[in-house]
């Protein structure tokens, strides 16, 4: 439970720059599997 307020007051702090995260590693996700096919 400590860790997950941690992140949250992390994420409130940092909105943009977690977004931009998430959105990295999406892409990311995306990238690998699509290499994945071939």
């Amino acid at each position: 439970m400590k860790s997950s307020n941690f992140y949250l007051s992390f994420f409130s702090r940092r909105p943009l720059e977690m977004s931009l995260f998430f959105i990295y590693c999406g892409a990311l996700a995306c990238f690998v599997s699509s290499i994945g096919h071939y």
